[in-house]
């Protein structure tokens, strides 16, 4: 994208698949460029979002002293705009206009904007560097499911548009990453602990990361190199202590109090079961893969029941229903559940997955 002539690119996928680790890298990849990142929030309008990129921006500034044998002095300066001045489409082209350098603008968590004027805004910035000046980028990032999500309708821009969707990583790039930070840390593993963390992580790299991280940790703890299954347990413990809030609370919600916490358990597992299949299953499937954890006499009503309770907003709407031609469909709320789940539950879950 960044050698092609006025593309641009929006970067989008669901949480914990590496798009702010592909932000920060990306510097190291394409030295040629200047990259200037910042994060949106909720709050954020088009002034603050390109005040925080210009206030970024350094140049130098040539400056001759005085007298027969004068000298020319390099200074580095930042660009000033004062507080009350309003950043709009015309003055941040009078700005940046005059850099020639290849410059890359960064924006992470786009998917915390809002407002459908700053992104209709954002999409004519796009086709104004891109009709005018190629040599600078722009590249959005966030959590959605398509770019529509993230930017809303802007036909006129999908021509200078890459999408790029970051989808979970297969096992042989997970194994990559922790092969490559165990032997820069001179850490060995077996295949089996290192195919476990593949396992608990279902593709995402925040996981592998994280598992890796505290793993490691405690076998330095323990003057070792080799990572043995203490380490993994103490890693799993950990990961849950550091979960995410939201996550632990959808969680909580979904299992419910006793007595039919045990009950709602198995079929949450069953449920990650399939979602480690396709994204969207079936109540046949679930049917399907609740058999692993019991046999269960007359269990149609009574796993009917429980689905329909996990879509409901009282289990933290666990679920959400899908209706197709072919009858009603099944999906995780939240995808990054799967290795939360699995991490959560990993005793009760091993010997199945």
């Amino acid at each position: 994208m960044l050698s092609e002539k006025g593309q641009h690119a929006v970067v989008y996928g669901h949480r914990g698949l590496g798009k702010t680790s592909l932000a920060n890298v990306l510097a190291q990849v394409f030295e040629n460029y200047i990259f200037y990142k910042v994060n949106c929030n909720r709050a954020d309008t088009y002034n603050s979002l390109w005040k925080k990129i210009l206030r970024k921006i350094t140049f130098i500034n040539q400056q001759r002293t005085t007298g027969f044998k004068y000298e020319t002095i390099d200074s580095v300066q930042r660009i000033v705009l004062p507080d009350n001045m309003e950043v709009s489409i015309d003055m941040l082209e009078d700005i940046l206009s005059s850099f020639t350098e290849p410059m890359v603008f960064i924006f992470d968590e786009f998917d915390s904007v809002s407002s459908e004027i700053l992104k209709a805004q954002m999409a004519d910035t796009i086709k104004l560097f891109s009709d005018n000046y190629p040599h600078l980028k722009i590249i959005l990032m966030g959590v959605a499911e398509n770019i529509t999500q993230l930017l809303g309708q802007h036909p006129s821009i999908e021509r200078c548009i890459k999408q790029i969707n970051l989808s979970e990583m297969q096992s042989p790039e997970l194994l990559e990453i922790i092969e490559n930070g165990f032997k820069t840390l001179h850490i060995e593993a077996s295949d089996l602990i290192k195919n476990q963390i593949v396992m608990l992580s279902s593709g995402y790299p925040h996981y592998v990361h994280q598992l890796c991280y505290f793993a490691c940790e405690n076998a330095i703890k323990r003057n070792s190199s080799v990572i043995e299954k203490i380490d993994l347990d103490e890693s799993i413990r950990k990961c849950v202590e550091d979960g995410d809030f939201s996550l632990h609370t959808q969680l909580t919600a979904a299992l419910g109090k006793n007595p039919d916490k045990n009950q709602f358990a198995k079929l949450i597992m069953a449920c990650i079961l399939c979602a480690e299949q396709s994204t969207v299953f079936s109540m046949e499937q679930i049917k399907h893969h609740f058999k692993h954890f019991e046999s269960y006499e007359n269990e149609s009503t009574h796993i009917h029941v429980i689905v329909g309770m996990l879509c409901h907003s009282s289990r933290g709407f666990f679920l959400s229903m899908i209706r197709t031609p072919g009858g009603k469909m099944y999906k995780l709320s939240q995808p990054l559940m799967r290795p939360f789940v699995k991490i959560q539950m990993h005793s009760q879950l091993s010997g199945v997955l």
